[in-house]
């Protein structure tokens, strides 16, 4: 067994089961991946393999890929949504894992063709504001990576249309906190939505917060 980024492999083993446990996917479907960066070396991607149960994931199961996509290990099949994750790295410099998840609220919204506004606070400042609607694309096309990626450009989640959400992070613990923000706030929208009325954030507010959100933005690529 090859020790080569095995604590970064570890760490995606551990993460795949706690966003399985936590329901924001079911064992066989979602992906996760983690940027590698080596001194010298161009970024590679650590990401879950394709069809595997999550339950049962070893970090020998985790692929190692670089950013055309190529597995280091011939006999290794990386997830098919491998392009979204390479233009979300590409997009995004700042960020070093990303997780794409089938919760059941997001994947509602996202069913429903609906963005959730700013209606608390914690989305604007955590999220960057509206949860966006990236449009649909078949699953692992370089199409809905070009989407998912434009979404992503100023905000650390977005909805795909009629799939599910996609969450990113500096690190995979914070990605973990953004797909479960995302979920929570998915929750209280579509059930706000049950209700009749929705009440957004004033406009000053949220302008103020998302000044919030550009700061550690730019504290954390410094």
């Amino acid at each position: 067994m090859s020790i080569k980024w095995q604590s970064e492999k570890n760490l995606i083993v551990q993460g795949v089961k706690q966003i399985t446990k936590l329901g924001l996917s079911l064992p066989t479907n979602g992906n996760v991946s983690i940027r590698l960066k080596e001194q010298g070396s161009p970024d590679l991607i650590a990401i879950t393999p394709t069809r595997k149960n999550s339950l049962n994931l070893v970090e020998d199961d985790i692929t190692i890929i670089n950013f055309d996509a190529e597995s280091l290990k011939e006999d290794q099949i990386p997830s098919t949504e491998s392009l979204m994750h390479i233009a979300i790295y590409k997009i995004r410099p700042d960020i070093n894992a990303v997780i794409h998840a089938h919760s059941t609220y997001a994947s509602v919204a996202a069913i429903t063709g609906i963005e959730i506004p700013p209606v608390l606070d914690e989305m604007v400042i955590s999220i960057g504001g509206t949860i966006s609607l990236s449009p649909y694309a078949f699953p692992g096309s370089e199409k809905l990576a070009q989407n998912i990626s434009q979404s992503l450009t100023d905000k650390n989640s977005a909805l795909l249309q009629n799939h599910g959400a996609v969450a990113i992070g500096r690190n995979l613990a914070e990605a973990i906190d953004i797909c479960v923000l995302t979920e929570k706030v998915a929750e209280i929208f579509i059930k706000a939505l049950q209700v009749g009325k929705i009440n957004e954030l004033p406009l000053e507010v949220v302008e103020a917060e998302k000044s919030i959100y550009r700061m550690q933005r730019q504290q954390r690529s410094t």
